[in-house]
């Protein structure tokens, strides 16, 4: 699990008088238990990446900004959606 402060480059061969420093971004975790599943989403809060639809109807979007437009709404659907099943 990444740390929200400093991160440290993975080493399995840990030697305490040398800890390598990693330019990740921080993270954090979201676990979601139910009694026939295990979820666990990561967070990177701070990665600067472009964000995209791997499926439905993005092949639409002409520009960044009409796909950042339509992420922006298929997100605000979804936490509308969350919070009608809540």
């Amino acid at each position: 699990m990444p740390s929200l402060n400093h991160q440290a480059a993975l080493n399995l061969e840990i030697d305490a008088k040398r800890l390598l420093g990693s330019h990740e971004p921080p993270a954090y975790g979201v676990v979601i238990i139910e009694e026939q599943s295990l979820v666990v989403h990561f967070n990177y809060f701070m990665q600067e990446t472009r964000k995209y639809f791997v499926h439905g109807n993005s092949a639409s979007a002409q520009s960044f900004a009409q796909l950042d437009h339509e992420i922006e709404l298929q997100q605000r659907d979804d936490l509308q959606q969350t919070m009608k099943d809540y």
